[in-house]
Order: C-alpha cells, then structure tokens, then sequence
C-alpha cells in the first residue's frame, strides 16, 4: 500500500479488491460447480453450520438441494441465514433459483429469530459474507485483515453472531472443525471457555493433531477437548476412505 494514501483509503481499496476476488469466485461456483450428494447428506446432520468462509458457496450448492428435502431422510425442511434476508437480485438463472443470486441485509433486531426453527438448519457466517451489505449494496458485511474481534464489532448482526456461536458452544455439543487454522483469537478464545465446560473436538486438518502445535493455547485446548483428528481432505474421506469417515461418525455419535 502507498503510505501517502490515508489508512482509510487504503482500507478501502483493499475491500474493493477482495469484493472482486469473491465476485469472481462466486459466479464461478454459478456455472462449474456441483456438491456429491454425499457431501450434502454430511453437512446436513450438523444442528447449525459455522463457517468463516466468505464466499457464496454454501448458499449456491447446499441451501437449494437442503430445501429439497431429499437428505437426512427429511430432517431439515430447508435452511436459514440467521437475521438475514434476501434483497437486491444480482444474477439470474436459468430456470432453478439459488441464494446466491442475491445480496443480503440483516433483517430489523425486533426481527430476529428468537429460537431456532426445528425444521430450518442455521448456517452463521461468523464473519460476513460477500454479498452482505448494512445498507442497500453500500457497506459490506465482510471482515478481513487483523483484529476481526474489532472489526466485526461495528455490525450488529455479527455481534449476535458471535453470541450464537457462545450459546451453541455452551450446550452439550461436540465440534467438528474443518480447515480451520486457529488463527483467530475470538474464536480460540469461545473455544477455550468452551472445552473448561466439557466441549469435545475432531479436527479435520492436513497436519491433524500438529495443528496447535504453534500457539501454546491451542495445544492447551488440543490437550483438554480434542477427542480426534484425521488428516484427509473431507471430501476424499467421504468419497473414498470409508476407514476414515466412520472415525469420523464415531466422534459424532458420541462412541
């Protein structure tokens, strides 16, 4: 960046360039991508879906085919975007609608849900998407660069966001976290009071336990609430690796 151009400026340059790189990325998903059903009947056993990820993927491969009712023999009846409703329509299809065809806007907080519907799986995007905007395509609800914990201060929905997240943590869950790098001292942080309350873990992360071997937190955490870890990418273990998935099914079961 030129330190003679205001941090502001800045700031927002680099916004602009990551809003681009998600534009791209996210008509792309439009037009060359599919999920295997397997992965969708996967995804859909979960009770909420937390994802940092700021693409439209979700929203293009998994929310339609959700709404079908054809996984988990009919658990869910679709899915939901917590506070979230869909505005301005920004690409068109041909004949089968998708969500992320449109940007999105937080709904009024007198609007929000105040329980979750036991027939709409929650999908919390912890830190924005890139077709979120506070206002009327002005304003994206997107937080990248460092000190998230700031940043996303300054959106109400991804403060209650964050509360959600808290509150599901607090419950007698077991996570499953997949790719994620623990790099995010707000999440470590939620992460943390969670295992002193008993939350168990199963990494799924190309150098498995070694994950948290960088942050004496994480080995911390890793030491007190992780219950197992596979280094396979999901979708070769779900594909191909039927050693590998049941691991995986016996930490969400509860063996």
């Amino acid at each position: 960046m030129d330190s003679n151009v205001p941090l502001r400026s800045q700031a927002g340059a680099l916004q602009a360039a990551v809003s681009r790189m998600f534009d791209t990325m996210n008509v792309a998903y439009d037009s060359h991508f599919e999920f295997h059903p397997r992965i969708i009947d996967f995804l859909s056993h979960f009770g909420a879906l937390f994802t940092l990820n700021q693409d439209m993927l979700l929203e293009r491969l998994y929310t339609r085919v959700l709404s079908q009712n054809v996984s988990a023999g009919g658990r869910w009846r679709g899915a939901i975007l917590p506070g979230m409703r869909q505005a301005r329509k920004i690409r068109q299809s041909n004949g089968v609608e998708f969500w992320s065809e449109y940007e999105w806007e937080p709904v009024a907080e007198n609007e929000r849900p105040a329980s979750e519907d036991p027939g709409l799986q929650p999908i919390f995007k912890l830190h924005g998407s890139s077709q979120w905007y506070a206002t009327k395509g002005v304003s994206p609800i997107l937080i990248i660069g460092g000190d998230k914990a700031q940043s996303l201060r300054q959106f109400d929905i991804l403060r209650w966001y964050s509360e959600r997240f808290s509150d599901w943590l607090s419950r007698d869950v077991r996570l499953l976290v997949i790719g994620y790098s623990f790099r995010d001292p707000h999440i470590n942080d939620a992460l943390i009071l969670a295992a002193e309350r008993g939350l168990e873990l199963f990494v799924v992360d190309p150098n498995g336990p070694a994950a948290g071997e960088g942050s004496p937190q994480i080995k911390a955490l890793f030491r007190k609430a992780l219950i197992g870890a596979s280094r396979r990418p999901l979708v070769e273990t779900l594909l191909n690796d039927r050693a590998e998935a049941s691991k995986i099914s016996r930490f969400l079961a509860g063996q």
